[in-house]
C-alpha cells in the first residue's frame, strides 16, 4: 500500500497525541496549582520568649545567682525545627511528634512512635523549665546526654526515632528549603545552616519552655492559701510527713540526680548502668528524678511508662518499693534512735524498703495536690505551638 494512503490516519494520530499532550499539561498545571504544603507562619516580630524564662526563673530558682537569656530569633527558628517533620529521614516524624504540647510536651503513649513505626525504648519526659538543669545532671532518663545541644540532636541521628543517617545530610537537606534562609538569617546573619546552629537553636526553643502559673504557684506569696483542705494535706504530706519533697524539691520539683527508686528487684533496663561504665553495678537502675510539674498529663508514669494513673504510681510508693542493691536511702526504713555512744549508737532500722502506710484519704489527697501543678496556660500558649500551616499553592 503507497504511503499516501497512512496520511490521514497518521495526521488524525498526531492530533490525538497531541490533545492527549495538552490535556496531561493542564492536569499538571493544575495539580501543582491545586497543591498544598505545610509551611510555618510566624509573627512579624518574634515572640519574646525570653521574658517569659525571667519570669519563671523567678518562681523556679528564686535564689539563683545564675544568668539565662533566651535569645528569641534563636527560638523562633528552634520553634520552626522542632515542629518540622523534614527533620526525619522520610519526612514523617518531628522533635514535636514525641513530645505533645497539650501533654506538658510528654507523649501519652508508653513508647514513641518513630519514623518507620518503630518504637522507642523509653516513655518520652516531658518538656519544661530545662533552663534550671545544669548539664552536670545530664540529659534523658539515663543521663547519658553531657549537654542539652548533645542531646537534641541525638534523637535526630536515632535510627529508631527520627533515622537522618547524618547530621550533614540534615544540613543539606535544611539549606535547600526556602524557609529556613531567612529564619537563619534573622538568628544568625547568616543564612548558612550548621549541625551547631540548628543544635543551638533547639536548645534555645526547649529551654523557653516554662511551667509557672500553676494553682501551686499563684499560691507562693500567700502560703498556698489558695489551696482547698485536700491539697493542703496532700502538700503537708508531701513535703513535711514523707520523702518526696526530698527528691521533688520545691521549686521545679526534682533534684537533678539520678537514682533507684525500687521499681524492681532487678532491673532489665539499666539505666545509667548501660553506658556509665565508672560506677560499674552502681550505676544499675539509677534513672533521672523528673520533674512534677504538669505530672497530671504527662502519663503513663516512670522510664517504662508502666503505670497509667498518679493512684498506682503513689500505691508504688506506698507498698510496692522493691529491696534492689541501689535502692536509694530515702526510700528505706532508717528509723531508729542514734546516740553517741560508741559501744551503743542505737539502731538505724532494717534498711529495707520504705513502707508509707497511707490512708485512702491521705492517697486521694497527695494525687490532689499533684494536680495543684498544672500550668493550663502552657498547653494552648501559642509561642510554643505548632507554626505549621496547610498552604494552597
Amino acid at each position: 500500500m503507497p504511503y499516501t494512503h497512512l496520511r490521514p490516519f497518521a495526521f488524525l494520530t498526531c492530533a490525538c497525541l497531541l490533545a492527549s499532550a495538552l490535556l496531561l499539561e493542564s492536569c499538571d498545571k493544575n495539580e501543582l496549582k491545586n497543591a498544598s504544603v505545610r509551611k510555618p507562619v510566624l509573627p512579624a516580630s518574634a515572640y519574646d520568649y525570653d521574658s517569659d524564662v525571667q519570669h519563671a526563673k523567678a518562681v523556679v530558682q528564686p535564689f539563683s545567682h545564675d544568668s539565662i537569656e533566651i535569645n528569641n530569633d534563636l527560638a523562633t527558628l528552634g520553634r520552626v525545627l522542632f515542629y518540622d517533620p523534614a527533620l526525619s529521614l522520610n519526612n514523617r516524624t518531628s522533635c514535636a511528634s514525641c513530645h505533645k504540647q497539650s501533654r506538658a510536651f510528654a507523649d501519652p503513649a508508653q513508647f514513641s512512635e518513630g519514623f518507620v513505626n518503630g518504637e522507642t525504648k523509653r516513655n518520652s519526659l516531658g518538656i519544661q523549665n530545662l533552663f534550671s538543669r545544669s548539664d552536670a545532671s545530664g540529659f534523658f532518663w539515663d543521663g547519658r546526654a553531657e549537654t542539652l545541644e548533645k542531646q537534641v540532636l541525638m534523637p535526630i541521628r536515632d535510627h529508631v526515632e527520627m533515622g537522618m543517617r547524618s547530621t550533614d545530610e540534615l544540613v543539606v537537606k535544611l539549606q535547600a528549603m526556602d524557609y529556613y534562609q531567612p529564619l537563619f538569617e534573622n538568628a544568625y546573619g547568616s543564612d548558612k545552616v550548621t549541625e551547631s546552629r540548628i543544635a543551638e537553636a533547639l536548645t534555645h526553643f526547649v529551654k523557653a519552655i516554662p511551667s509557672y502559673r500553676s494553682k501551686y504557684d499563684q499560691g507562693r506569696d500567700t502560703e498556698r492559701s489558695n489551696l482547698s483542705v485536700q491539697e493542703r494535706r496532700g502538700f503537708e504530706l508531701f513535703f513535711r510527713e514523707l520523702p518526696c519533697g526530698s527528691c521533688h524539691l520545691d521549686g521545679n520539683f526534682e533534684n537533678y540526680a539520678h537514682t533507684s527508686i525500687g521499681l524492681d528487684v532487678e532491673y532489665a533496663d539499666k539505666g545509667r548502668g548501660e553506658w556509665d561504665l565508672g560506677l560499674g553495678t552502681m550505676a544499675y537502675g539509677l534513672f533521672l528524678t523528673p520533674t512534677l510539674r504538669n505530672i497530671a498529663l504527662t502519663a503513663p508514669y516512670m522510664h517504662d511508662g508502666r503505670f497509667q494513673t498518679l493512684e498506682e504510681v503513689i500505691e508504688f510508693y506506698n507498698s510496692g518499693i522493691q529491696p534492689h542493691p541501689n535502692l536509694d536511702y530515702r526510700l528505706r526504713d532508717l528509723s531508729g534512735t542514734f546516740t553517741d555512744d560508741l559501744i551503743n549508737p542505737g539502731t538505724q532500722g532494717s534498711g529495707a524498703p520504705l513502707r508509707m502506710n497511707l490512708t485512702e484519704n491521705d492517697k486521694q489527697a497527695l494525687v490532689a495536690f499533684l494536680k495543684t501543678l498544672t500550668d493550663q496556660e502552657l498547653l494552648s500558649d501559642p509561642k510554643y505551638s505548632d507554626p505549621f500551616v496547610t498552604i494552597e499553592e
